[in-house]
């Protein structure tokens, strides 16, 4: 299923609409038929998350559970701009990202993050087969997601 990104803003999920940043857990939530998974909180993550198995969607809230990210594995088919981002060889994705945001942050053996966009790619292994690795996920955050 496409899932179509809107930079600082959201997804767009075809037949459902669209989950934007700042939106309230409740809300999310009623996007969904099935209840999602809130996985264990530690001592130092203390973050409110929801994990949807069934859509290989992770979201994560603010402590006043709104939405501030959303992670998307390749069961899903984010594209950005026309480009099918879990669907094409990484190599490529981060040759295009670096032609549309110089300031581009490369993280070696992780993937890379566009501030510019906010959106980021994890690729651990982009390193062991560049030709034809995939990303392994898409991390997508809300405009102040990093600041303190």
């Amino acid at each position: 299923m496409e899932i179509i990104i809107h930079p600082y803003q959201g997804i767009e999920i075809p037949g459902k609409g669209r989950i934007s940043f700042g939106m309230t857990r409740k809300r999310v939530r009623s996007f969904f038929s099935e209840q999602p998974i809130e996985p264990l909180m530690i001592e130092t993550n203390t973050i409110p998350k929801d994990v949807y198995y069934d859509v290989s969607l992770h979201l994560s809230y603010t402590d006043s559970e709104l939405l501030k990210s959303i992670e998307i594995a390749p069961s899903l088919d984010p594209v950005f701009q026309g480009q099918h981002l879990l669907r094409t060889p990484y190599q490529q994705i981060e040759t295009w990202f670096k032609e549309v945001d110089q300031n581009l942050q490369i993280e070696e053996d992780e993937g890379f993050t566009s501030h510019q966009f906010g959106i980021g790619l994890w690729a651990p292994n982009a390193e062991e087969n560049p030709l034809d690795y995939i990303a392994e996920s898409v991390f997508i955050f809300a405009r102040d997601y990093y600041k303190k």
